[in-house]
């Protein structure tokens, strides 16, 4: 029996360099089988103020049955303080499993 899933998340900027954005997948990726988890995958919010695809993966997870969500940091969640609560005690209720940070 394999690893158990865990699933990627993480914004990116428009003016991110790409070697930014690969460094920061594959911190997703050792955090992931650090953890003893197999990375399914990562989904990439490219639109500025959306969560569109943190939607998409948590509405993917429910239906998969649950499984962790691992992000860079909640800073991916969004700007204020208050919005990346919110949004991940969403992500907790949804999936069953608080998100995991790479760099809290």
């Amino acid at each position: 029996m394999g690893n158990p899933p865990m699933y990627g998340y993480m914004r990116v900027e428009a003016e991110q360099a790409d070697h930014e954005v690969a460094a920061a997948e594959q911190g997703l990726r050792a955090y992931a089988e650090a953890e003893g988890h197999a990375l399914v995958g990562i989904r990439h919010e490219v639109v500025d103020g959306s969560l569109a695809e943190l939607a998409g993966l948590v509405r993917e997870i429910a239906q998969e049955g649950g499984g962790p969500v691992v992000v860079p940091s909640r800073a991916h969640f969004g700007r204020g303080e208050a919005l990346r609560a919110s949004v991940s005690a969403w992500v907790e209720a949804v999936t069953g499993s608080e998100p995991h940070e790479v760099e809290p």
